[in-house]
């Protein structure tokens, strides 16, 4: 929390100490601005999701707020990436069982792997002390809608398990889903739920994050993309709190709505992009397998290149106000 003194007149509520809320409250700090972060857990930022991918829009805005470098000591980056079909041959609506694992004999740190299938695929990260960071995606029977979206046990993890668990994560030197889920130091099954709304603010209250604009982890752009958000939303109320005079209610609702304006356009176009990748890396359908097996392989990385020169662009991705 920091302190409250004479000169400020307003304080902000920041509810949940996730990647989000976190980001918000370094941000503010780094303004200046007096906040109050609440978290109904017992330690924030809980290891209660398999990893948090950090894209260069996300890595600028950490570096401005000074948190960048501890980042690097406890990361390794991605030096390798291996693809393969679930017949173990090269190339490059759903639910996902994810998980962190101990080490794997021959999974190195620094490694990528990918696997696609016929509605199901893989994806894990290999990071410090070799913990394997991975994910299972799996086609649900059908399309839920709230609020009949299901909701996961243990027992019905184990059973998935059972279902793919033969399902190479590595060819060479075969390590396979049941050989990561054997290992696992944490694991959950939940349904991917995917959302877009419409209005992310009213009154003093406003969201941003997984409680927004809610997308499928292939892309691996949640994290940083939340991290974008926080920064841009941090830009407002810093402008707003420490403005001439105290901000009446209808001055904090026009900015806050703003705050939408500046960002819906793009999270529209990442959200796009993730849960096509999700259905594209499970083989959804046959266009998605002539993309994976035919398209791509052949297009020499473009369409990788392009996606990620589209989310290093952050037009409002930067921290404008700063404390001496």
């Amino acid at each position: 929390m920091s302190e409250l003194d004479s000169e400020h007149i307003c304080r902000v509520v920041i509810v949940g100490g996730g990647t989000a809320g976190l980001t918000v409250a370094n941000d503010l700090e780094h303004a200046g601005v007096n906040f109050v972060l609440l978290e109904r857990r017992e330690v924030f930022d809980p290891q209660v999701g398999a990893s948090l991918g950090l894209l260069p829009n996300a890595s600028r805005i950490l570096d401005q707020v000074g948190c960048y470098e501890k980042f690097l000591e406890i990361t390794k980056p991605i030096r390798k990436q291996t693809v393969h079909r679930a017949d173990g041959t090269l190339f490059a609506e759903y639910k996902c069982l994810f998980g962190i694992s101990a080490s794997i004999d021959g999974m190195e740190v620094g490694e990528n792997y990918k696997t696609f299938a016929k509605d199901v695929s893989t994806l894990s990260y290999i990071g410090m002390i070799g913990r394997v960071f991975w994910f299972v995606f799996v086609k649900m029977d059908k399309v839920y809608y709230t609020p009949n979206i299901p909701r996961f046990t243990t027992a019905d993890a184990d059973a998935l398990v059972e279902e793919v668990g033969s399902l190479a994560i590595r060819e060479k030197r075969r390590v396979t889903v049941r050989d990561l889920y054997r290992e696992r130091i944490s694991g959950n099954l939940v349904a991917l739920e995917e959302a877009e709304y419409d209005h992310w603010s009213w009154g003093r209250l406003v969201c941003l994050g997984d409680a927004i604009h809610k997308m499928t982890p292939n892309l691996g752009a949640g994290g940083s993309s939340a991290i974008e958000s926080a920064a841009v939303l941090s830009n407002i109320i810093s402008g707003l709190v420490n403005g001439v005079g105290k901000p009446t209610v209808e001055a904090i609702r026009l900015a806050l709505g703003s705050y939408q304006k500046l960002r819906a356009i793009r999270m529209t176009k990442v959200l796009k992009v993730a849960n096509v990748l999700t259905r594209l890396q499970a083989l959804k359908g046959w266009k998605e397998y002539a993309m994976t097996h035919f398209i791509a392989p052949r297009a020499d990385g473009v369409f990788t290149r392009n996606v990620f020169e589209f989310l290093d662009r952050s037009p409002s991705g930067r921290l404008s106000t700063q404390t001496s």
